[in-house]
């Protein structure tokens, strides 16, 4: 997923778009993407790169009603160049 941003506001989009009359949700993106160097004795020893699963956390309401879920998100989408 190149751009996670982009990517977070379409499936936002998406939800949105799909809901009923009287329901509303709330929708969080949590990952990282990182890079490290360690040191020793001043020398890098080891440099890296981390690149945390992804996760859309929702939840849905409709009156009293509430249901949550997370889901994993990870590679490409269809819309994504190859």
């Amino acid at each position: 997923m190149s751009d996670p941003r982009r990517h977070f506001f379409r499936l936002a989009d998406e939800i949105a778009r799909r809901l009923r009359p009287g329901e509303c949700y709330t929708c969080h993106l949590q990952g990282e993407d990182s890079e490290f160097v360690r040191l020793n004795h001043n020398r890098v020893r080891q440099a890296g790169h981390v690149r945390r699963q992804q996760s859309l956390h929702l939840d849905l309401i409709a009156g009293p009603r509430h249901a949550a879920a997370r889901f994993h998100i990870a590679g490409r989408t269809a819309a994504s160049p190859a």
